[in-house]
């Protein structure tokens, strides 16, 4: 999701061939709502899926909450589909500090915004890719006093 994004973009991505269903997680499963099943009638393949990824995120800096986890993902990803890894995926914490400065707020204002926001009520729904980067925007965005926004929603 990118900044000034309404909604989230996902797809759901049909395991290739080179993928092992050993490393199937059912505690995943039924946290997502996903079953192997949809992902073979329902998902992308890798090409299209590294292609779209390409097509939105090219320039960008991507964020994730998930990181570490989110990047081996992405590099299977890549890796399946015969292409390089197109960039890196950044946590908050690599983020924050230019949000900061951009907005002119410390860092640790920013920060604490941060903490405040990722532990309200509203972050225990359902888990899915769409609804996290959501959450994340939004999350990142509030930490930035709304008149300095570039949105100023």
């Amino acid at each position: 999701m990118r900044e000034g994004d309404t909604a989230p973009k996902s797809m759901l991505i049909k395991p290739h061939s080179s993928w092992s269903m050993d490393e199937w997680d059912e505690k995943a499963e039924a946290i997502h709502g996903i079953t192997s099943e949809t992902l073979e009638s329902d998902g992308a393949d890798v090409l299209d899926v590294y292609d779209a990824l390409l097509a939105e995120l090219s320039g960008y800096v991507v964020v994730s909450d998930a990181n570490g986890f989110d990047q081996r993902w992405l590099q299977r990803l890549c890796d399946a589909a015969g292409w390089p890894t197109p960039f890196d995926i950044d946590s908050p914490s690599i983020v924050l500090p230019d949000i900061a400065a951009r907005a002119g707020i410390g860092v640790h204002v920013a920060v604490a915004r941060y903490i405040a926001a990722t532990h309200s009520d509203d972050v225990l729904i359902e888990h899915r890719a769409g609804a996290d980067a959501a959450r994340l925007m939004r999350t990142l965005v509030n930490s930035v006093p709304k008149h300095m926004r570039h949105d100023r929603k």
